[in-house]
């Protein structure tokens, strides 16, 4: 799906991205350190269109569901995550109401607000939410005995923040790790060898905005 090109100007207060929609002519533009964003349209699109998305809150690589209205009956309708770059993330064709159920799954992208765009491939018409990012941990292999080594992979996290790794029984600093631009990151850790046989937590907690996320593991 051919949605447009991305390019960055600076007009002196930072770097702003520009995303060129081939299909309708319209520019989006977001800040990159603030990750608000600001849709300029023609005159016949300045009316506000409807947008709804379940849940409210997620957690990268989870699916949602937008619903939006006021697009021209029938027409495809793209379902756009302002992430660190604009990602279309579903497709979907409005009934005869103007409404489109656009269902997918929010891209690797940092904590906080996450901007949602549906947008009209032949009308234009663009409909905007926010998600609010949360963040979330795996771990793998999720089962292990005392020493081995596991990969704790965390999401959802600021872009460059330090997050603390730590066991939780008994409480264990196991380690840090920095999130990328994305808010992920992925290090690999020791199982405490006082750590007791069950089912046991793994915890992870940015240092700057103290998001926070557990995994479980089992103590073999």
């Amino acid at each position: 799906m051919d949605l447009g090109q991305l390019y960055s100007v600076q007009p002196g207060d930072g770097v702003f991205y520009c995303w060129q929609w081939r299909v309708a002519q319209i520019e989006v533009y977001g800040h990159c350190h603030r990750r608000s964003h600001r849709v300029r349209l023609g005159s016949e699109h300045r009316h506000r269109q409807q947008f709804d998305h379940k849940p409210s809150t997620g957690v990268p690589g989870i699916g949602r569901v937008a619903s939006a209205g006021g697009f021209t009956p029938f027409e495809t309708v793209n379902l756009v995550a302002f992430a660190s770059a604009p990602v279309a993330i579903g497709t979907a064709t409005a009934n005869a109401s103007g409404v489109a159920d656009v269902a997918g799954h929010l891209p690797q992208t940092p904590f906080g607000a996450c901007g949602l765009q549906a947008v009209g491939q032949s009308s234009g018409k663009i409909a905007s939410g926010i998600i609010s990012v949360r963040a979330s941990l795996a771990v793998s292999p999720n089962s292990g005995e005392p020493g081995n080594t596991v990969t704790v992979t965390g999401f959802g996290f600021a872009a460059g923040e330090a997050i603390g790794v730590e066991w939780s029984n008994p409480q264990t600093l196991l380690g840090s790790a920095t999130a990328n631009k994305n808010g992920t990151f992925s290090a690999q850790f020791a199982i405490p060898t006082a750590a007791a046989a069950g089912t046991d937590e793994v915890v992870a907690r940015g240092q700057r905005t103290g998001a926070a996320a557990i995994v479980q593991i089992t103590v073999e």
